[in-house]
C-alpha cells in the first residue's frame, strides 16, 4: 500500500513531507498510516495553492449541480451531500 501513495506523490509533496518531524521513522518503519498522517498534517492544515484550487473546483461543482431526469433523489441527495463536504 505505501508504494501506491508513494508512487502518487508530486516530489514538492514528498519534499514537504521530508520536512516532518517524525520522517526517518515514517520512511524507515514503511507505515501507510502514518505517512498518510504526515500527508493530511502537511497537505491539509495550510493554505496552499493546491487547497485554493480545490476549493475553486469544488464550488464550480457545486454551483453546477443539476439532478437529471433519471436519477434517484437519493443519489442526488449522495452527490449534494460530498459536494457540500468537499467545500
Amino acid at each position: 500500500m505505501l508504494p501506491c501513495i508513494r508512487y502518487q506523490l508530486l516530489p514538492e509533496s514528498e519534499e514537504k513531507l521530508r520536512q516532518v518531524e517524525n520522517w526517518e521513522d515514517i520512511d524507515s518503519t514503511k507505515d501507510p498510516l502514518l505517512l498518510l498522517k504526515a500527508i493530511k498534517a502537511t497537505h491539509l492544515s495550510t493554505d496552499t495553492v493546491f487547497n485554493q484550487k480545490d476549493r475553486q473546483k469544488a464550488r464550480e461543482y457545486y454551483n453546477l449541480l443539476q439532478q437529471s431526469e433519471s436519477e434517484s433523489l437519493l443519489n442526488f441527495k449522495e452527490k449534494f451531500n460530498n459536494a457540500i463536504e468537499s467545500m
